[in-house]
């Protein structure tokens, strides 16, 4: 497997984007360097098919009510390195915030590749996290987009599966989503308004500038 550690993305250096690196929790990529290199893939590979999958744990408030933050962060951790174990060779993986994983398929010869790694996701969820206080056993909700066939851009990309997670989360828990247009009419919520702005970039700090994929 190859997660995209290096060479530092250029566009990350010309934008001046702050903070790229790693997670220290996780050791996946950070928001930033994802960013860039969710960019950086999608003009890569194109016109072949990529695919964005955002992913949330199921109950991590309570989790960090119950455990606080050590406990959240021993989970994400563990999670982290499952994922590392089952994502196809090539595949990018970033940590978004707090409580989002995010895992990039760029170049895909096979749009069911995409199912089949959301099914993995999940099975590797069967296993309990060891934690001091005993084993735990989670799930976790999927949002996921394609590119071109969803969005032309990482910007939209990223936006696009955000919003397929919002609708996987509203759901229930251990949902997966995939992004259809009709999701644009989101569900009236407090904090809908707040969660299409965090997933369009708006709220990223300058992490995604309507990046472009070439025509």
């Amino acid at each position: 497997m190859t997660i995209f550690l290096s060479p530092f993305p250029q566009n990350c250096i010309a934008r001046g984007l702050p903070h790229c690196g790693v997670d220290a929790g996780t050791g996946l990529l950070s928001r930033n360097l994802f960013a860039c290199t969710l960019e950086r893939e999608l003009a890569r590979v194109w016109p072949r098919a990529s695919a964005l999958l955002l992913i949330d744990v199921d109950g991590l408030d309570d989790l960090d009510e119950a455990f606080g933050r050590t406990g959240v962060e021993t989970v994400l951790e563990q999670f982290a390195r499952r994922l590392e174990n089952l994502a196809p060779r090539g595949a990018a993986l970033g940590r978004l915030d707090h409580d989002t994983l995010a895992l990039l398929l760029a170049g895909l010869e096979d749009l069911h590749q995409v199912t089949r790694t959301a099914a993995h996701i999940r099975r590797a969820l069967e296993q309990p996290f060891d934690l001091a206080a005993g084993d735990l056993m989670l799930t976790a909700c999927i949002g996921i987009a394609t590119c071109p066939a969803d969005a032309c851009t990482a910007a939209e990309l990223l936006g696009h599966a955000g919003i397929a997670l919002l609708h996987a989360g509203l759901a229930g828990h251990g949902v997966c989503c995939f992004y259809t247009a009709s999701m644009q009419a989101l569900p009236a919520t407090p904090w809908s308004a707040r969660y299409r702005a965090h997933w369009s970039g708006a709220t990223a700090g300058g992490a995604v500038q309507r990046p472009t994929v070439p025509a």
